[in-house]
């Protein structure tokens, strides 16, 4: 074969892969069967391990919202969209995410969320640690996260982005929350308990416990529910896994047994604080415990991040 012929043929095969590409990826697309979401009915029906797409604003306002079971697909939101006036009494907008969910640029904006639940997010309640590959980036909420769990066992968490992270391999990057966020044991404004990793991610809301709530049972009830909350921090309540570059701007919380600007308990050789800061702690409140704010302060700057307030 001559060199001419041979650069011709050449040629001819690189636009012929040039022009093959793309209709290699819209096969791919078509494979994935990616799904629009459009309406709070589209938003109730994402599952398994689909791609679905939000292009707009969805309002669940007067949606009795059940939450989204078991999802081991990609949410993603364009063009900044939010999903608005989401309200429930049982969970936030997803139940459980399994191994290989993708959620991604999912803003939840005036959610109100009051449970009784054992595990509660604003976005997600639970990550398992059979939950491989997670990845949770660029979301944010607002609004009320709050649950009253009481059941045999004492320990219940919530988050204002995620209950509970017990995979060791998820990713939580870039989110942030300015809800108030709350239960009667330990709560954190990003997740209540992690053994993943948080990066990247503020809170400018409020933790508090359940003296904060505003209860639908009667006076007497609520008082037997009441308890001091164990855990509060900005970032986690309790932190065994890894949190680095968080920014918490912090003003108001409830009463913990353990409060820390950025973790209420950090696991002695296994959590992990790197690089995080509180710019603002003018007011954790608890009945005597103000002048202990000049001492949150020393904490912070010496990296103790985890303290407990003098009784």
């Amino acid at each position: 074969m001559n060199t001419k012929l041979k650069s011709i043929i050449v040629a001819v095969a690189a636009a012929f892969m040039t022009i093959m590409q793309p209709i290699s990826a819209n096969a791919a697309d078509t494979a994935n069967k990616s799904t629009a979401v459009i309406t709070a009915e589209d938003l109730a029906s994402v599952s398994g391990s689909g791609t679905y797409y939000i292009y707009q604003d969805i309002d669940l306002e007067g949606y009795d919202w059940k939450g989204i079971s078991d999802f081991s697909g990609t949410l993603l939101a364009y063009n900044h969209s939010v999903i608005k006036n989401m309200s429930s009494d049982d969970c936030g907008l997803f139940r459980k995410l399994s191994s290989g969910a993708k959620i991604k640029n999912i803003h939840l904006e005036n959610v109100n969320i009051k449970t009784k639940t054992k595990m509660l997010g604003g976005l997600v309640s639970y990550i398992p640690a059979s939950s491989k590959g997670v990845e949770v980036v660029d979301c944010s909420v607002n609004g009320s996260v709050c649950t009253r769990f009481q059941g045999s066992s004492t320990l219940n968490y919530c988050g204002g982005i995620v209950g509970v992270v017990s995979a060791k391999d998820c990713v939580i990057s870039g989110c942030s929350s300015s809800a108030i966020v709350g239960s009667p044991d330990r709560q954190g404004g990003i997740v209540g308990l992690n053994y993943g990793n948080i990066s990247d991610c503020v809170f400018t809301g409020c933790v508090k416990n359940s003296e904060n709530f505003s209860p639908e049972d009667s006076e007497e009830e609520w008082l037997d529910l009441y308890t001091v909350s164990q855990a509060t921090g900005g970032i986690t309540g309790v932190n065994v896994g890894s949190i680095s570059n968080c920014v918490v701007l912090l003003s108001d919380c409830g009463s913990a047994t353990y409060l820390g600007l950025v973790s209420g308990v950090n696991i002695t050789g296994k959590g992990k604080i790197n690089n995080c800061i509180a710019l603002k702690a003018d007011k954790w409140t608890r009945d005597g415990d103000s002048e202990n704010i000049s001492e949150i302060a020393n904490n912070v700057k010496s990296k103790d991040l985890t303290f407990k307030l003098k009784s």
